[in-house]
C-alpha cells in the first residue's frame, strides 16, 4: 500500500532576484535588457517555468479536449513528494524526442494552491529541474483530486490516447514509489502502435 510523503522540513534555498542579476544590470536602459532576454530565449535558454492555476473540471472540460489528436502525457506532483523531481528529467526527454510523433507533457500540481509558499516551492522545484513542459496548479483539496483522479497516490503519470481517453495510469512502485521512464516510453510506443 502506497502512503504520501509529508512536506520535507528543509525548504529548498531560494536566490532573490537581485542576486541572481547581472551587475552590469544597471549600467542598461530596461528595453535593452528585455531584448537581450528575449534573445536569450530565442538561443535556447529556457523560458521561467509555468505553472498555470486551474481547477479539475476546467482541466477536463476546456485544456484536455485542446490536445486532441495528440498524446497526452500528464505527470501528477507535489513538491513535497520526494520521488516526484526524479520523473522530471525523462519527461522533459520524452517531451522533446516524442515531440514530432504528437505527443505532449503537461503537469498537475497537487500543491496546495492557497499557501503561497507551497506555490513557492512548486515553482522553485520547476525552475531547479528546468522543466521544459508546462504546468498547472490544481485547484483542489488534495484527497479530493487523488480521489476524482482515482489515483492512489504520488507520484502518478497519466497517459491519454489521441482521442482524449484515459489509457494508462502509472502509479509509483510499491517498493521505492518510482515510476521510470521506459514505463512512460512503452505506454506511448503502446498508444502510436494502436493509432
Amino acid at each position: 500500500m502506497r502512503t504520501l510523503i509529508g512536506r520535507s522540513a528543509a525548504k529548498p534555498e531560494i536566490q532573490s532576484q537581485a542576486a541572481l542579476r547581472s551587475p552590469f544590470a544597471n549600467l542598461l536602459p530596461r528595453g535593452i535588457l528585455l531584448a537581450l532576454g528575449l534573445l536569450a530565449l530565442a538561443c535556447g535558454k529556457p523560458a521561467p517555468p509555468q505553472l498555470e492555476e486551474t481547477a479539475l473540471g476546467h482541466w477536463r472540460a476546456e485544456i484536455l479536449p485542446a490536445h486532441r489528436g495528440k498524446i497526452l502525457i500528464v505527470p501528477v506532483w507535489a513538491s513535497w513528494c520526494q520521488t516526484c523531481p526524479e520523473l522530471f528529467p525523462s519527461l522533459d526527454t520524452l517531451a522533446f524526442e516524442y515531440e514530432a510523433r504528437g505527443v505532449v507533457v503537461e503537469g498537475l500540481c497537487l500543491d496546495d494552491a492557497d499557501d503561497p509558499s507551497a506555490v513557492a516551492e512548486a515553482r522553485a522545484l520547476l525552475s531547479e529541474q528546468q522543466t521544459s513542459f508546462h504546468n498547472y496548479l490544481l485547484r483542489a483539496e488534495i484527497s479530493q483530486a487523488l480521489a476524482q483522479l482515482d489515483l492512489a497516490g504520488l507520484p502518478s503519470v497519466l497517459v491519454y490516447d489521441a482521442q482524449g481517453e484515459l489509457r494508462y495510469r502509472l502509479e509509483g512502485d510499491a517498493y521505492e514509489n518510482r515510476i521510470e521512464g521506459g514505463d512512460i516510453a512503452g505506454a506511448i510506443e503502446s498508444l502510436q502502435l494502436k493509432q
